[in-house]
This record gives C-alpha cells, sequence and structure tokens, in this order.
C-alpha cells in the first residue's frame, strides 16, 4: 500500500488516498488501484449492468460512489494504434450517447503502456464517466478497456487517481 494523497500534508487539500497493487485474475495486467475497492460477482455485475457483453470485471468502492470496470475484447490492437482507438470508442460513445457531453481524447503514455481516454460528463446522472483505452501484447495484441466512474464534484480528485493508476499499468505474466 502506498499514499497518494496524505490528508494533513501542507498545501493537500485532497482527502487521503491510499493505492494498492490489483492483478487481473487471468493475470494479462496488473496495476494499482484506490485501497477499498472490490470485485462484484457475475450475478452482481448481470444485475447493474443488464446488457449484451457487461464487462468482465467491476470493482465498487466501500461505498459504492465510484467503480471500475474491466474488459478485453477479441479485436486486434497494437500499441502504435492506441490514440485512434480511442477515436473510435469515442466517436462510438458520442453516437449512442449524444446527450452527454464529451472531452477530446487525451493520450497517457508516461506508463509501460500508453492509454487513449475521455470523459463522459453525465450531468443528469451528476457523474463524470472515464474511458480508457490500451493494447494488451501477451497473450496477443488486443483491445483492453478501462473505465472509472465517480461522482462529478469530485473529478480533481479521482482524475488524479486515474493518472496514478494508468501511470501503473503492466502487461501480466500470462503466456500463450
Amino acid at each position: 500500500r502506498m499514499l497518494l494523497f496524505e490528508a494533513g500534508t501542507e498545501g493537500c487539500i485532497q482527502e487521503e488516498v491510499e493505492i494498492e497493487k490489483w492483478e487481473h485474475p487471468d493475470q494479462l495486467w496488473n496495476m494499482e488501484i484506490p485501497s477499498g475497492f472490490v470485485a462484484i460477482g457475475e450475478e452482481k455485475i448481470r444485475e447493474d449492468f443488464p446488457y449484451d457483453d457487461p464487462p468482465e470485471i467491476v470493482l465498487y468502492s466501500e461505498k459504492e460512489e465510484a467503480w471500475i470496470t474491466m474488459q478485453v475484447f477479441d479485436k486486434e490492437l497494437k500499441r502504435e494504434e492506441t490514440e485512434e482507438a480511442g477515436e473510435a470508442v469515442r466517436k462510438l460513445m458520442d453516437d449512442t450517447y449524444p446527450q452527454h457531453e464529451m472531452t477530446p481524447v487525451y493520450c497517457f503514455d508516461e506508463g509501460e503502456i500508453p492509454i487513449a481516454w475521455f470523459a463522459m460528463i453525465m450531468e443528469e446522472r451528476k457523474e463524470e464517466h472515464v474511458k480508457g483505452v490500451f493494447a494488451l501484447q501477451n497473450p496477443s495484441s488486443r483491445l483492453a478497456l478501462l473505465t472509472f466512474t465517480y461522482p462529478k464534484e469530485e473529478k480533481d480528485k479521482w482524475r488524479a487517481v486515474l493518472c496514478a493508476m494508468f501511470s501503473t499499468i503492466e502487461e501480466g505474466t500470462k503466456e500463450t
């Protein structure tokens, strides 16, 4: 465990956030996530995401005010195509949810794996929903999608946490 923000530190206006290592159940990748996020079972995933092809993994914060979803798709994606894939996902979301404001696609390349991400601002739900697209190379080149949804009024805190998470994403040890 490591402190990302420490309450009481001079100049820090964020509440304390601890992060800890999380590993994909199939060893596809690992990363640091905020402490206190826990995986929910398949039944609750189907209940909370009642559509075809729900996320494989859903982690909820203790109070369930924020959650992370993860999915790996059977679609080839090379690392150099990450930004283009992020733009395609953003266009799909914009076409599907025209009522929500979308940020431009940003490229995060400070970690081992480059990530293209954007935020969807859902005013009526008072939430911000970030989608991060990246390429996993092991065991094969595939598109991975990580989403992070949190209260809109806490976007400064969660976006900083998200960048810390992105910087720690690493390939797992799964072999073909």
